[in-house]
């Protein structure tokens, strides 16, 4: 699990909330370190943002929220996560894609098949 703390902003507010980020894997964990501690959001989808130098991270969130973080380690394995996560996503569509095209050469098979059997080709 990669872990660091940050910065939340939510859309356009000026003011920030102090954050605990947390990745499994799959989800990313948004909790509030001020009182009340409370998980503010659980997202699988998210964009991190490239950065020049060593300032600081940003991550967008699909509800139109931001993270900073001065973590430049953690910001860095994330995006190496993140990464392999897209790369093994795209090899499992080109998995399905190639299912599908044998399932449907051999539908094509069978049907040729029986409208030979049935006389339809002399």
């Amino acid at each position: 699990m990669i872990q660091f703390k940050g910065a939340y902003f939510y859309r356009s507010a000026k003011a920030s909330k102090s954050v605990l980020v947390q990745f499994d894997g799959v989800l990313l964990h948004i909790w509030q370190m001020t009182d009340p501690f409370c998980r503010l959001l659980t997202s699988d989808v998210f964009t991190l943002q490239p950065s020049i130098g060593r300032g600081k991270r940003c991550i967008k969130l699909p509800n139109g929220g931001k993270i900073e973080t001065e973590d430049i380690t953690a910001f860095s394995m994330l995006r190496t996560r993140q990464r392999s996560l897209c790369s093994y996503q795209s090899g499992l569509g080109s998995q399905r894609q190639l299912i599908w095209l044998v399932v449907a050469a051999a539908a094509l098979g069978g049907g040729l098949a029986l409208l030979h059997a049935i006389g339809c080709f002399k």
